[in-house]
């Protein structure tokens, strides 16, 4: 069966090694086979601020479109760099608009100020992919990897509980060879569907 892939990219540019990564990604995964769509959030037009589920949330086309997508979706791959220890802020305003209830999650009932919800993505995986000027080991056992459990508690709330991640650096320190490789490993990660 032809595996269905969304490319998310959050690096807002697309000169950037972030996006050449996820280029190489794309050459594997579609040299085996996979089906690719892709984000470019730096291309979205959409209100970064979520206002809260008590405020009404006007949906923009390219947040209705992006919806689509991650429903169609098996696997879903985020390429972003590590800004200030973590996610930058416009993939976390974009998972704000995107992830909102009735498409990610439901209301299941209230039971003692416990609110508990069924999971409308269930059944995905997903694939974090992050480069850094730190050595990832630095990343990991020093500063605790904030983008990992941000990520990784969101997706809980709608289901994706499949979720891996890979981490490149130091990006800023290594050479034409290094990058080269981290490309390949990449192109490998795609044919995989990993």
């Amino acid at each position: 069966m032809q595996k269905k892939i969304v490319i998310i990219n959050s690096h807002p540019d697309e000169k950037s090694f972030n996006y050449a990564l996820s280029e190489s990604y794309i050459i594997g995964a579609r040299s085996s086979g996979a089906e690719i769509k892709v984000i470019d959030l730096y291309k979205l037009k959409f209100e970064p601020f979520f206002r809260g589920i008590e405020h009404e949330n006007i949906i923009e086309d390219d947040i209705k479109e992006s919806q689509l997508l991650l429903k169609w979706a098996d696997h879903i791959v985020f390429f972003y760099p590590i800004w200030w220890a973590t996610i930058p802020a416009l993939l976390k305003s974009f998972l704000e608009r995107v992830l909102v209830p009735g498409f990610s999650q439901e209301n299941a009932r209230k039971d003692r100020e416990f609110l508990q919800w069924h999971e409308l993505l269930s059944g995905k995986t997903a694939r974090l992919i992050a480069t850094m000027d730190s050595p990832p080991l630095y990343y990991i056992l020093k500063v605790k990897q904030p983008s990992f459990y941000t990520m990784k508690d969101i997706f809980k709330f709608c289901g994706i509980n499949k979720i891996k991640k890979t981490y490149l650096g130091s990006v800023k320190m290594s050479d034409e060879h290094q990058r080269k490789l981290w490309l390949d490993k990449l192109k490998e990660m795609g044919k995989q569907y990993k």
